[in-house]
């Protein structure tokens, strides 16, 4: 478990970061107000889940032992986008 955190911090923080911006859009609800056509949509707890989800993906991938490189690239495109 040690080496594998060890082997890959880099993708351990940013997912544990990922999981605590989730956690925090979902429960506030009114964070984003500007602009205001896309708050409604900004504000969905949707938006925090998808934080989380990705979050956790990056941290399954981390104590996976064969770590895909494509689920790797996929997870980092997200990660990114989001």
């Amino acid at each position: 478990m040690w080496d594998s955190l060890k082997c890959n911090p880099f993708h351990a923080l940013l997912s544990l970061a990922q999981i605590g911006i989730g956690l925090h859009l979902i429960s506030h609800d009114s964070y984003f107000v500007w602009p205001p056509y896309v708050a409604g949509i900004a504000n969905d707890d949707i938006i925090g889940g998808v934080f989380v989800l990705v979050g956790l993906g990056m941290m399954y991938w981390v104590f996976d032992r064969q770590r895909s490189v494509r689920f790797d690239h996929a997870l980092l495109i997200i990660s990114a986008g989001s």
